[in-house]
């Protein structure tokens, strides 16, 4: 079982593993509506996180999810996606 110390730097015997510097990224797609529906549009979600990528960021996990509001019974439900972001921490 791993505990905290060893994903974010630790010494283990003789080898010394990185330390990382982390990063939350989450954004929702553009939203349009359309007469028969909605639609998503993911690109800028894309351009931001391979720009990161570009930067030496890796994904070190990512979830789903969804948030929205209801105001007197109208509302809507949108789809949000968030990664947490790690590189290895500059000397």
């Amino acid at each position: 079982m791993n505990d905290l110390s060893s994903v974010v730097g630790a010494t283990q015997g003789t080898q010394t593993m990185p330390q990382y510097e982390f990063k939350i990224f989450s954004r929702v797609p553009k939203m349009s509506s359309i007469a028969t529906g909605r639609s998503m549009d993911w690109s800028i979600v894309e351009q931001d996180l391979n720009g990161l990528l570009m930067e030496g960021w890796e994904v070190f996990s990512a979830s789903t999810n969804s948030y929205g509001f209801w105001i007197f019974g109208i509302g809507s439900q949108d789809p949000i996606v968030t990664f947490t972001l790690r590189r290895p921490r500059k000397s």
